[in-house]
């Protein structure tokens, strides 16, 4: 794994441990933009180049997006992947598929 791969471990793992420990200005904050906060600290802390870090972001927020629309009854996913709809659409399971999602394109992305 290279340098930057186990920083955002590094990181990702720390956001989700202290995920309880959010402030108050940002307890308002969904898990899209916390993970979204993640990954621009990422990019300002290594600094690739603009391209590379549009194409973090895009894969981030596509990942997401893709485990969102499982809850979802009218969203479409961006690749036919097979996931069938969930009943469950409490916000919890939606944070937690969301979360997971993050946390599994992280590691994949490479400067």
């Amino acid at each position: 794994m290279t340098e930057f791969g186990r920083y955002v471990m590094l990181t990702a793992s720390l956001a989700v441990l202290c995920s309880g420990f959010v402030s108050a200005a940002n307890a308002t904050d969904t898990v899209v933009v916390q993970w979204t906060e993640i990954m621009l600290q990422i990019i300002r802390d290594t600094r690739p180049l603009p391209p590379v870090s549009a194409r973090y972001l895009a894969i981030l927020d596509t990942c997401m997006y893709d485990a969102w629309t499982a809850y979802d009854q009218l969203a479409v996913s961006t690749q036919a992947n097979g996931i069938p709809r969930q009943s469950n659409t409490l916000p919890l399971a939606v944070q937690k598929a969301v979360s997971f999602a993050a946390y599994r394109a992280t590691p994949h992305l490479r400067g």
